[in-house]
């Protein structure tokens, strides 16, 4: 059975045990994750809906999906190593702060993009707690 554990896990929305997740949220994640139980499992409301999102790692990644209680995902996240920082966004980055270093990325997919839909950049350095969203050219992305 997927998530037969009892373990509960912390993040900053309401607490859960992963087995207390709506079915249709446990049948995506078990698609998505396999027989693999996920770090954390948060429920919370947002813009009025109730989401539950599961972080894990795989492939080496940092990773998140975040899903609505009918089961459609409606964002997934990747945090990139250095390297995989495309080079538009790094040159976004250096022209307009020259001094700042990237400390964190993150590919932002929404829905079921295959593509990164922006890209969530902490920036380090001289500049504390600086944190941009681009779109994969390096301009800013703009949430309607």
């Amino acid at each position: 059975m997927f998530f037969g554990s009892s373990h509960v896990v912390h993040a900053k929305g309401q607490d859960i045990a992963a087995r207390s997740a709506p079915g249709p949220v446990l049948a995506t994640l078990n698609k998505m994750l396999g027989q693999a139980l996920p770090k954390n499992l948060e429920k919370e409301t947002k813009n009025g809906a109730v989401v539950y999102t599961a972080k894990f790692k795989a492939d080496g990644h940092k990773r998140s999906v975040r899903v609505a209680e009918n089961g459609e995902i409606l964002r997934t996240q990747t945090t990139l190593s250095e390297a995989e920082v495309p080079e538009a966004v790094r040159k976004a980055v250096n022209a307009r702060y020259a001094k700042a270093e990237i400390k964190e990325c993150k590919a932002v997919f929404l829905k079921n993009a295959q593509q990164p839909t922006f890209y969530k950049v902490e920036l380090g350095g001289k500049l504390k707690k600086t944190k941009l969203k681009l779109d994969p050219k390096g301009q800013p992305y703009k949430t309607s």
